[in-house]
């Protein structure tokens, strides 16, 4: 399971009208995308941000408001989930991360050249005396 089954199935849960298929299929769902959080090394950072915003407050006289608070904890869950799908479709590749790097050295010597061996701009911030500290 990935992270855009999980807020499809999300999103399915938002259709479900009867209160109690709506709080076991929700429980279901959280232990799940939990599941998927600790199995995937990059989301381990957002799994405490994810289980503040999958709680809901249970009220044991209202079944509406036990409703509207599960509600409520499964669009905020649901648009984080979005949120790192989108921030991790944007993450590059291995191999666009190893040509970046690769261009970065190969253009080394003349940023090295730039910043030590010629003469600093005249509207320079930096002084030729704080530039040979860095020397």
């Amino acid at each position: 399971m990935n992270i855009e089954e999980c807020v499809k199935d999300g999103e399915r849960l938002l259709e479900i009208r009867d209160v109690q298929i709506l709080k076991t299929d929700y429980e279901r769902w959280c232990s799940e995308v939990m599941h998927l959080l600790r199995q995937n090394e990059c989301l381990k950072e957002q799994m405490r941000e994810i289980n503040v915003k999958m709680h809901y407050s249970e009220n044991e006289y209202s079944e509406e408001d036990t409703e509207k608070s599960i509600r409520k904890a499964l669009r905020g869950t649901i648009l984080l989930l979005q949120e790192i799908g989108e921030c991790s479709e944007r993450e590059m590749s291995k191999k666009t991360a190893i040509l970046l790097v690769d261009s970065v050295l190969r253009h080394f010597p003349v940023f090295f050249r730039a910043m030590f061996e010629e003469t600093l701009h005249k509207r320079s911030t930096l002084s030729q005396e704080d530039l040979g500290k860095y020397r």
